[in-house]
């Protein structure tokens, strides 16, 4: 209702636009900030068996995001689960310590010696299962890299 008035009564207006978006984008972008901030106020916390419970708009919004972030999750997790499968099903029956090894041996031309020392060291050597591995070069350095391993690491090793 109240983006509704914003939009409907022209509130939010953007006369001098210094950035590269243009148009519906900045426009949309703005109105969702301002939205989310009007829509987060809260006045002061009750606790109610331990939990804080906001008093004021947030005490209505909180359970909308709490909704949406359980879709979100849930849509990320499939996808994340659809790209990542066939990666550890690919390196599933690999020797550890092989791949471990070349898994290394690719990242040593990573620009990033800090960031691959770190992820050896917090991942790599204490790993039980090529899926670890597989988990964490995808947090750690994204999509990009993982493929690019995939692509330098044979299957059976």
């Amino acid at each position: 209702m109240l983006l509704f008035v914003i939009l409907k009564e022209g509130v939010i207006s953007i006369d001098t636009n210094n950035t590269k978006a243009y148009g519906p984008y900045l426009t949309a972008f703005a109105t969702g900030v301002a939205t989310k901030g009007v829509a987060d106020i809260k006045f002061f916390d009750i606790n109610i068996q331990g939990e804080p419970f906001p008093i004021g708009l947030r005490s209505v919004t909180q359970f909308l995001d709490n909704q949406f972030d359980k879709q979100f999750d849930s849509i990320g997790f499939t996808r994340f689960l659809q790209f990542i499968t066939p990666f550890q099903q690919k390196y599933e029956q690999t020797d550890l310590a092989h791949f471990k090894q070349r898994i290394i041996d690719v990242l040593a031309s990573h620009p990033s010696n800090d960031k691959v020392a770190a992820f050896t060291t917090s991942v790599i050597e204490p790993a039980g299962s090529t899926k670890e591995i597989l988990g964490g070069i995808l947090r750690e350095f994204g999509k990009g890299t993982l493929k690019a391993i995939d692509h330098s690491v044979p299957a059976i090793l």
